[in-house]
């Protein structure tokens, strides 16, 4: 076990300057620094490690760890001088699950430690039942991940630690790519546990599930879907696991069905549903999902709800206007599949799409298919997800509840 003494910070501590007019956006709480705001040489500082930040007249702003190799260059951690020990990231996990018993109750599956919104930049924790699955984005975590382990296990006790270390966001940072257990033993060799997620009972796979086995971050706006769900008949696009599908079932929903192009993510929803032994009014199907509702809309299927839960079309600032083209045509078709006095639930977690954009895309939707359309409800990712006022770039997920005459 580690010290809460023990240090694991660097001394002397390198002061790194800023260009003139570049501190403005960190004294406001912003805790990222780009390569193009630094005036001092940083490409022989091992990437990780501490740094004290000043602006251009020398006054501190800072300390944080710094990464030649990424445009995001500093990481800002801590008040300047601030010891950057164990005892320090005790603190701050300690923090964000004080915040998340305060603020979200008790759960059984949730975020634990959200990044830069809990104070840890380049470091996300979630739990599901006894098991942590942890994700190291940033080189200033990497190097001190045994000592973060160390505190997940002193914290929380649980039962095994995944790293899934496979995020892209990892190769911005130079760091390699791996997924494997760092701490005690799963269920299975195959990675995919059996825990409960919104009062459902599921199998999540940690080892090789999408992000860390399930979307998390829309477990807040899955809870209110069951004011809408009962009765109604619901299609569940990009379904993934069924966890829109079977929070709508349990909500009284008439009947699902659930479209996603991963057969392994098919066979998941279809074994999710026989778990909770609604299976007899859950059916999915393994297509191309614009494929899928293209010929839905030929055969003039419709549905009194449909859900829109895509993967990220907005991967980076290049792609967006190709992102906006899929958007507006996924929503096109949600539409038309929608009956009269429909409810049309449409997300989007490209962070390069800001809520006013994802407002006019749904808009020009609506235009496209001559429907009226009534924004009931307008939200965001779960609490457990925090966004600091101080970083757009924490909030990320748009989650639009429509009325649909």
């Amino acid at each position: 076990m580690t010290s809460g003494s023990e240090p694991i910070s660097e001394r002397p501590v390198p002061r790194v300057r800023l260009k003139p007019r570049e501190s403005r956006r960190i004294k406001r709480g912003h805790r990222w620094i780009f390569s193009n705001e630094i005036a001092d040489p940083v490409k022989d500082l091992p990437p990780g490690s501490l740094v004290d930040i000043v602006d251009e007249r020398g006054a501190p702003l800072g300390r944080g760890y710094v990464n030649p190799q990424s445009l995001i260059t500093i990481r800002v951690l801590a008040p300047a001088g601030r010891e950057i020990d164990a005892a320090f990231f005790r603190g701050r996990i300690a923090a964000a699950r004080s915040y998340r018993e305060r603020i979200c109750g008790s759960r059984t599956a949730g975020r634990e430690v959200f990044g830069e919104a809990d104070g840890l930049p380049g470091l996300v924790v979630d739990r599901y039942g006894p098991f942590l699955v942890v994700q190291s984005l940033a080189a200033g975590i990497e190097v001190r991940l045994p000592v973060i382990l160390d505190l997940l296990d002193e914290i929380y006790s649980p039962r095994a630690i995944v790293l899934r270390n496979d995020s892209p966001a990892r190769g911005l940072e130079g760091l390699a790519a791996e997924v494997r257990v760092a701490r005690g033993r799963l269920d299975s060799e195959d990675g995919i546990v059996e825990t409960e997620v919104d009062g459902l009972a599921v199998e999540v796979d940690l080892l090789g599930g999408q992000k860390t086995g399930w979307f998390l971050d829309q477990a807040e706006n899955r809870l209110r879907l069951a004011e809408y769900a009962k009765g109604r008949r619901v299609l569940d696009a990009f379904c993934y696991a069924g966890a829109w599908g079977l929070a709508a079932l349990k909500a009284g929903a008439a009947e699902v069905l659930a479209v996603d192009s991963s057969a392994p993510a098919v066979s998941a929803a279809r074994r999710n549903a026989e778990r909770n032994q609604i299976g007899g009014r859950f059916r999915a199907e393994e297509a191309s999902v614009f494929d899928r509702l293209r010929g839905l809309d030929s055969e003039r299927a419709r549905f009194d709800l449909v859900v829109l839960d895509p993967p990220a079309f907005i991967k980076s600032g290049k792609k967006v206007a190709e992102g906006v083209r899929g958007y507006r045509e996924i929503n096109r078709l949600g539409l038309r599949l929608l009956a009269p006095g429909g409810i049309l639930v449409s997300s989007s977690c490209s962070h390069h799409l800001p809520a006013e954009e994802f407002l006019a895309v749904l808009r020009r939707a609506a235009a496209d298919t001559g429907r009226t359309v009534r924004l009931l409800e307008f939200r965001g990712q779960a609490r457990d997800h925090p966004v600091l006022l101080s970083m757009p770039e924490t909030t990320y997920l748009k989650c639009a509840f429509l009325y649909v005459e």
